[in-house]
């Protein structure tokens, strides 16, 4: 109706004044605008977002791919097998349903051609300017198979938590200095941490 489609305009308008409200006050490098919101696609049982799938000629492994605004990503977890690389949980099942976890030393060479490992800017632009914000990105991101701070997996990117179960999630982001990953736990937010030589994260490539 007439009314449904002016309540959403406005409800549309509304989340694109606080996102780039919030991304002025969050970030000097990035400011959001109303055209870069993008739609939710996933709804449910209703699914329109744009998927395809890229075969890694390396492995021959196939992955499903959305487009979420200009950019595309890989809508599941790496499975690339590097030497240092290992299964979630350590079990074989780990690597086939949630991909492999990789070495900070390893994280930047294991995306397959035509693709790459996310920077922490890649993941501003997904979380700021497509969906509203750093501080809700997460509850358009997970899936809600997550025990605590669940999501609604809006955009078809299907983000599982560790292991499969659980309350925690993350990626390894490229880093300059610092060996920074992209994460959530208890809540909706897309937060950015550090941490050591030593942790081992899973990766969502992004298209070049």
């Amino acid at each position: 109706s007439s009314e449904s489609s002016s309540s959403k305009a406005n409800s549309s308008s509304s989340a694109a004044e606080s996102s780039s409200a919030t991304a002025k006050s969050s970030s000097s490098l990035f400011v959001a605008t109303t055209s870069m919101l993008v739609d939710y696609c996933k709804w449910y049982d209703v699914d329109t977002c744009e998927y395809d799938s890229f075969t890694d000629s390396r492995d021959s492994n196939v992955y499903k791919t959305v487009a979420i605004g200009w950019q595309v990503w890989m809508a599941e977890n790496l499975r690339y097998d590097s030497p240092g690389s290992k299964c979630s949980g350590s079990l074989a099942a780990g690597c086939s349903a949630y991909g492999k976890h990789y070495p900070c030393s390893e994280k930047d060479s294991v995306c397959p051609e035509g693709w790459k490992l996310p920077s922490t800017w890649d993941y501003a632009v997904l979380g700021r300017a497509f969906l509203g914000g750093m501080d809700s990105a997460g509850l358009y991101l997970k899936t809600s198979k997550w025990k605590i701070g669940y999501g609604y997996d809006r955009v078809g990117f299907s983000w599982e938590p560790l292991r499969g179960s659980g309350s925690e999630g993350a990626f390894w982001t490229v880093t300059d200095g610092d060996h920074e990953y992209v994460y959530s736990s208890e809540n909706i937010h897309l937060s950015i941490g550090r941490t050591s030589d030593t942790s081992f994260y899973p990766i969502r490539c992004i298209k070049e």
